[in-house]
């Protein structure tokens, strides 16, 4: 058995191996082929358990996510690998399989994305949970995950998978005077110097 590499642009972080029909010169793997079709949907089935065994095995990170199909101009309908990128947005919006601050992993719904320095310091998971008035804590996505290091899958989380940013304006303008008295004085004292880092907070 031998592998060829094609001149099909997956426009993937990974390969694809399998027994996909190629050209007669083996050097193009025809879309319109039937076979091929069925394999690309297993291929997408096969990613989202890849992703759970991946996650379970604590080594989901930032970097394993820009590698999925994130680009939806890329896997427009109709395309033979399309099944791929729908599978894992499916997948991440549906599973605990986006990194989480601190330990672990959580879903889309779960999480935020922190368009401000001091954030992440300021606003564990049960506070930014009571802040947007949820039933659960919500947890800040990893530091890994950011506008500046990873703005591709940064974008991708916002736009297409639907994680709300939260901003420094946003924070000050959700606090409540009952919110503020369930603080410790430890907790109010970060708060002020937060909010002293910027003047415009001030108004």
């Amino acid at each position: 058995v031998v592998f060829f590499p094609t001149e099909k642009q997956t426009h993937l972080g990974f390969l694809i191996q399998g027994p996909y029909r190629t050209t007669p010169a083996r050097d193009n793997i025809p879309e319109r082929d039937r076979s091929n079709q069925a394999l690309a949907r297993e291929t997408a089935a096969l990613l989202t358990e890849v992703l759970r065994d991946i996650r379970d095995q604590a080594l989901l990170t930032a970097d394993v996510l820009q590698a999925l199909p994130l680009d939806a101009a890329r896997f427009p309908a109709g395309a033979m690998l399309r099944p791929l990128y729908e599978s894992a947005r499916t997948a991440l919006l549906a599973e605990e399989l986006i990194p989480a601050g601190g330990d672990g992993c959580a879903s889309a719904a779960a999480l935020r994305l922190p368009a401000g320095a001091g954030l992440r310091e300021l606003l564990a998971a049960d506070q930014l949970g009571a802040l947007y008035g949820a039933a659960q804590p919500i947890a800040f996505a990893d530091e890994s995950v950011s506008e500046n290091g990873t703005p591709e899958l940064w974008r991708y989380l916002r736009d297409e998978i639907g994680i709300g940013e939260v901003t420094p304006e946003d924070v000050i303008g959700r606090i409540s005077s009952e919110f503020l008295q369930a603080q410790p004085d430890a907790w109010i004292a970060r708060f002020y110097a937060f909010v002293h880092q910027d003047y415009a907070l001030w108004q």
